[in-house]
């Protein structure tokens, strides 16, 4: 019999597992920065593909911009891999601002360096962190992060 996938030995061991795991998708993605995102793009955009992700984050935007005008109360946005903040970036350009006062950011990537770049986008478009934003190192795993 041809045994699929990882196997394992009890809850300890798949506990180190995913901590590996974790430990090599944070490594890599720390090792990428803002400033490797802005050269896939612009080979996207060499290679007539378009930027997919400016585009991706349009229609994110359109979504939840609607999403949110339409709630009349406040509203929390949970930007899993949220990478250097352009979608959440782009979510925020098309809110009035009385929109953006009942809404709450949470940006979880477990790139540190991507983080830092949201958190400076983020300040630089006239949010404060703890206020209207919260931006972890995180991954989805984690628990604990998910309320203002």
């Amino acid at each position: 019999m041809v045994q699929l996938g990882i196997t394992y030995e009890g809850n300890e061991e798949f506990k180190k597992l995913l901590k590996l795991s974790e430990d090599g998708y944070r490594e890599e993605w720390d090792s990428i920065g803002s400033e490797r995102h802005g050269y896939i793009a612009k080979a996207s955009k060499m290679a007539r593909l378009k930027d997919a992700n400016e585009r991706l984050n349009h229609a994110a935007a359109k979504v939840t911009n609607r999403i949110i005008g339409n709630a009349g109360r406040q509203v929390t946005v949970i930007n899993l891999g949220a990478g250097t903040g352009n979608t959440t970036l782009s979510v925020i350009q098309g809110l009035k601002s009385s929109d953006i006062e009942r809404t709450f950011f949470i940006l979880i990537d477990p790139a540190r360096d991507g983080i830092q770049d949201a958190k400076c986008g983020l300040r630089q478009a006239g949010l404060t962190e703890g206020k209207h934003f919260r931006a972890v190192v995180a991954t989805d795993r984690l628990r604990g992060i998910w309320s203002p």
